[in-house]
């Protein structure tokens, strides 16, 4: 139950930002999925750290995009 709680949430998420054109929000989806897809293959030792790597690669990644729009 929780499991297809979180995928519709990540799926909700993705599917939001490809209509709002949210890059940040597109990628907290897909984050929020690839976890759960670690969670169900059973890696629980690498799964809470995906959550935190991939905002952190998300934030750099808009970063960049900001830094090269205003430039």
């Amino acid at each position: 139950m929780l499991l297809w709680m979180g995928v519709l949430l990540g799926a909700g998420l993705c599917a939001a930002a490809w209509r709002s054109r949210s890059r940040f929000s597109l990628y907290f989806g897909l984050v929020i999925l690839l976890t759960i897809a670690v969670y169900a293959v059973g890696w629980f030792q690498v799964a809470p750290l995906l959550p935190a790597a991939g905002l952190a690669i998300a934030w750099f990644i808009e970063s960049r995009i900001r830094r090269k729009n205003t430039a």
